[in-house]
């Protein structure tokens, strides 16, 4: 197939699901690369190694990667094009490769797809999902993501593929047609549902789908079908004490104590500590856009700390240097108990079995 057809294929794709498709030469992907090398070929038989292997693309701090060892599987690489994820996530895996490489390019593409082809068992990652998250009105840059996901994915072949992504993208029916056509023309089955964070492990109210592709021949359980936690975790028992460095201002604690909201999300309000958080954002520093918590009569920002406790991240979890970095990074991990509980309920179900 030609590269021009390929790439109207897939803008034929992104049109239908009114998704803009990028600008500039610096996003354009030479779709034939790959499917030329591995035009309609079965998966790879399960590998014969002791241990199940796994690979998180778009790997950010590695909250697929924490997911991965919960439920028993080695991460033993993570890309991302951002540099500071990376060294974040290097120091986090020290016994994974940590590569900070564009997977939007087609030459890095081929070449980790040759170097991983049929290695590793399970090959999970969340793309961006600014292109497709309620609070991006105009910016579509990198839309393609879950394609250039499914496209990478399939060509490493593995036994399962899992990617995360907002729930929005569940909405966009042509990029969800286009990923099921392309996994079936690889030999692989695609099921997707809309799962919340709460309701496997996670104090916190987070929608997202997630969408998982397997060879054929494997039985598969629905995701749709996934059981939730009996009891749901609350705040109170995740977060540690505020840290009183981080005290709001005496005009945001005005507008706190007034519950005024001027902003489209959870304005000047207070964390419920006996329930769950909202979904957290990259903005959750900030009163106005995300809730504060209280102590006495006294409102503190949310920290770094209490974030990553709100996304079941590890106490010790490496975060970026710089402070920008560190919220970016946690307000779009991925929650590692959540994925978890997706990837033990399709391993014990056989999905993956020796």
């Amino acid at each position: 197939m030609g590269v021009s057809k390929c790439l109207r294929g897939v803008s034929r794709c992104l049109k239908m699901s009114h998704v803009a498709a990028p600008r500039g030469p610096s996003r354009v992907i030479e779709w034939d690369v790959l499917s030329t090398r591995y035009p309609r070929m079965a998966p790879l038989p399960w590998s014969m190694l002791t241990e199940r292997t796994g690979i998180d693309l778009f790997c950010g701090l590695g909250g697929f990667s924490f997911a991965m060892q919960l439920a028993g599987v080695r991460p033993v690489l993570g890309v991302d094009s951002w540099p500071d994820a990376s060294e974040a996530y290097s120091r986090n895996f020290p016994g994974a490769k940590a590569v900070c490489a564009d997977l939007f390019d087609a030459e890095f593409q081929e070449k980790l797809a040759a170097d991983y082809e049929g290695k590793v068992d399970i090959v999970c990652g969340g793309p961006p999902c600014q292109p497709f998250s309620v609070l991006n009105r105009t910016n579509r840059v990198g839309s393609e993501g879950p394609l250039v996901f499914f496209r990478v994915a399939l060509a490493i072949r593995p036994s399962l593929i899992l990617m995360e992504e907002v729930s929005d993208v569940a909405r966009h029916a042509g990029l969800m047609d286009g990923i099921r056509q392309m996994a079936e023309e690889r030999g692989y089955s695609v099921d997707w549902a809309v799962l919340n964070a709460a309701d496997h492990g996670v104090a916190q109210a987070r929608r997202r789908l997630f969408v998982a592709a397997y060879p054929y021949g494997f039985s598969a359980p629905a995701l749709f079908d996934m059981p939730k936690a009996v009891d749901r975790v609350p705040l109170s028992r995740v977060l540690p004490p505020p840290d009183e460095s981080q005290e709001v201002t005496t005009y945001a604690a005005e507008m706190i104590r007034d519950r005024r909201s001027y902003s489209w999300h959870n304005g000047y309000n207070e964390l419920d500590e006996s329930g769950q958080a909202p979904a957290l954002t990259t903005q959750f520093n900030q009163p106005g856009c995300w809730p504060s918590r209280r102590l006495g009569a006294r409102y503190y920002h949310v920290s770094d700390a209490d974030a990553a406790a709100i996304q079941s991240l590890p106490r010790d979890v490496k975060l970026p240097e710089k402070r920008m970095a560190r919220r970016r990074a946690l307000g779009n991990a991925v929650p590692p108990k959540m994925a978890a509980a997706v990837l033990r309920y399709l391993l014990k179900r056989e999905l993956i079995g020796r």
